[in-house]
């Protein structure tokens, strides 16, 4: 798995949209993404809540070009340069805490904002971070591995996202769309699934012979799949390429 189909994958977790291993199946399980991913700059995901409400989360990746405390300008292969915003929530990490004075040009970035605005920026960087002090996550960032003082804690921001939009821009300027729905199977056929999902609307997504069924971490049939079951459904043009549930029924 390439760099920013991991940053895909910790995007999806650390929103709540996803667990960790339904992300990393659901890219294993998407040809398209796996052919292209290697080429890809900057992901796009607009999520809704169960109340209805949206937020808007971002990926860029590339190299830096320019950094202050207030702003950071990155160069994305084939796709131009970004400049994003940052403030003093927004965390700094490599193999550890670090400060944007880490951040010096050409140094390699992945940076998630929420909203417009930059949360988190992994740097794979060149050199060790100056002296001064580390940068504090906050209770927002995505979680990491291990404990202490220094782990960042999942966002509950969107946590519970019934819907979620994902855009994915290439170096050679293409694009890629998926989309995310979860909710409760009311129906279920050799050709569709339909959800009925917490916000109250339903959706219908044609099922093919490429569609990748999983139930408690394994790769299953149709058939483990009942109405009633909660399900999570990853398609592309109305199209799903990977169904998760089937292990609990809604109440």
């Amino acid at each position: 798995m390439n760099a920013m189909r991991k940053a895909l994958v910790l995007m999806m977790v650390a929103f709540g949209v996803v667990s960790a291993g339904w992300a990393a199946a659901a890219v294993a399980a998407d040809p398209p993404a796996k052919a292209k991913g290697k080429g890809a700059v900057h992901v796009d995901i607009s999520a809704i809540g169960r109340d209805g409400t949206t937020r808007s989360l971002a990926v860029d990746r590339g190299e830096v070009v320019s950094a202050s405390a207030t702003s950071l300008t990155v160069m994305r292969p084939g796709a131009g340069s970004v400049t994003i915003p940052l403030d003093a929530s927004t965390v700094v990490r490599g193999r550890g805490p670090l400060t944007v004075a880490a951040l010096v040009a050409g140094a390699k970035v992945a940076v998630f904002s929420r909203d417009g605005k930059a949360f988190l920026v992994l740097c794979r960087c060149k050199a060790a971070a100056p002296a001064g002090p580390a940068t504090t996550p906050p209770t927002t960032g995505p979680r990491q591995k291990g404990g202490g003082k220094n782990r960042l804690q999942r966002p509950k921001l969107l946590k519970g996202a019934v819907h979620a939009d994902i855009r994915t821009l290439y170096m050679d300027g293409s694009s890629d769309s998926r989309a995310m729905d979860r909710g409760e199977i009311t129906a279920l056929g050799a050709g569709s699934v339909t959800l009925k999902r917490p916000d109250g609307k339903t959706v219908t997504l044609k099922i093919d012979a490429q569609t990748v069924v999983r139930s408690k971490r394994e790769t299953v049939t149709l058939a483990a799949l009942e109405v009633g079951d909660r399900a999570a459904v990853l398609s592309r043009g109305g199209t799903a390429f990977l169904i998760r549930g089937g292990a609990t029924k809604a109440k």
